[in-house]
């Protein structure tokens, strides 16, 4: 049953792009940055982690963006009874969550592969090892699951313009935590998981080339604080979803 719903949930998406999208972000993204990166000078290993924040940041923005619209679509098609008379009522809820999280992660894993094969021949030394990109690219979907789940939530029970503009504030908020006025408390703000945990996971200028995880700033508290938040945030989504009536608000 769940595979029958997820299979409903991307035919839907034809007609919105959203598959397209999916696609062309990552990669207008990183000719960008490659574009951008084969005329300035800098250090290689600065400028691949600031790619990594880029897309870390970016991801409140889009998921917000994104679960809106997905919503969207599902109330123009009939105010969600299509979800609320379903047998499993909770079934097409996380089908369309999962939908999502289908979406998203190839789009990051696209984004960070196609900018460490650029990166190849941009820098004067390959000393970035390329498994990390495929980390990295884990890394910043694996943290951003809870986001998916309160946006999801929001466009639902709200509408797709309070998930746009929390996505647009979560993104900014994800770059300050960035600077020093996340030390310490970036650990508990979902929104700074992404561009956060992504930096840890880059080496180093010191440990080029390696495989190398920078353990400190609270690196073992926020993983463990990330993965209950999150198992939390999805039980609690499905008791919401047993619950709700279909009921928004539009203001």
């Amino acid at each position: 049953m769940f595979f029958a719903y997820l299979k409903a949930d991307f035919i839907k998406t034809k007609g919105l792009k959203v598959c397209l999208a999916h696609l062309l972000i990552p990669l207008l993204a990183a000719a960008v940055f490659l574009l951008y990166y084969s005329v300035s000078n800098g250090d290689v290993y600065l400028k691949a982690d600031a790619y990594f924040q880029m897309l870390g940041i970016a991801f409140p923005f889009f998921a917000g963006l994104f679960c809106g619209i997905i919503s969207e679509q599902e109330l123009m098609a009939g105010s969600f009874q299509n979800m609320l008379s379903a047998p499993a009522r909770v079934v097409p809820f996380y089908s369309k969550l999962f939908m999502l999280l289908m979406l998203g992660t190839p789009a990051v894993l696209l984004a960070s592969v196609l900018f460490g094969a650029g990166y190849l021949y941009i820098a004067e030394d390959y000393i970035i090892d390329f498994r990390l990109y495929f980390i990295a690219a884990f890394v910043i979907a694996g943290s951003s699951i809870l986001l998916y789940i309160l946006h999801l939530f929001l466009a639902m029970r709200f509408n797709k313009g309070v998930t746009t503009w929390l996505g647009i504030a979560e993104s900014l908020l994800a770059a300050v935590m960035l600077t020093g006025l996340g030390d310490g408390i970036w650990i508990y703000i979902p929104a700074a998981w992404p561009p956060r945990f992504v930096t840890l996971v880059l080496p180093k200028p010191a440990t080029y080339g390696t495989m190398a995880v920078n353990y400190n700033q609270g690196l073992y508290t926020a993983v463990i604080i990330c993965i209950i938040t999150t198992a939390a945030g999805a039980l609690a989504f499905g008791i919401w979803a047993l619950k709700w009536d279909g009921i928004k608000s539009s203001e």
